[in-house]
């Protein structure tokens, strides 16, 4: 399970209030990738989901404030699929995946948590929180 949030090369500022660039995620299911996305919008509806079908959730729609298509997750009879825009990534272990996007929000997070703007974040300082916590547990 491989989950990589690249930064656009347009965006020179790297500015940390409106991270925009490419989301990828690969596993032996396929792939996902999606460019010129607000990767904050993304890490926190990948997490919502994560966390709606761990609480036994059956399906959770995630609605991402940067795109008008939902991040859809839904088990079904071989696990769990994520969709976005008619397209299906199966998931066939949670805890890959959330290790992989763990390691995807330190890596993202790293170079942006000295910038000047990184207070004004919203959303990317809980989610390093979320994802450094854990990830301390884990070595």
């Amino acid at each position: 399970m491989i989950i990589r949030a690249v930064p656009d090369a347009e965006d020179e500022e790297l500015d940390p209030v409106d991270p925009l660039g490419a989301i990828y995620i690969e596993n032996e299911g396929g792939t996902l990738l999606e460019r010129s996305v607000f990767l904050d919008d993304w890490f926190r509806g990948l997490l919502s989901g994560l966390r709606y079908i761990r609480s036994g959730e059956q399906e959770a729609v995630v609605d991402l404030h940067s795109s008008r298509e939902p991040l859809i997750w839904s088990v079904g009879p071989a696990g769990v699929v994520l969709k976005y825009k008619g397209r299906n990534l199966p998931i066939s272990h949670l805890a890959e995946f959330e290790s992989a996007l763990r390691e995807a929000i330190i890596e993202f997070t790293e170079q942006y948590r000295m910038h000047k703007n990184w207070p004004k974040c919203t959303e990317l300082p809980g989610l390093r929180e979320w994802a450094l916590h854990k990830h301390a547990n884990e070595h």
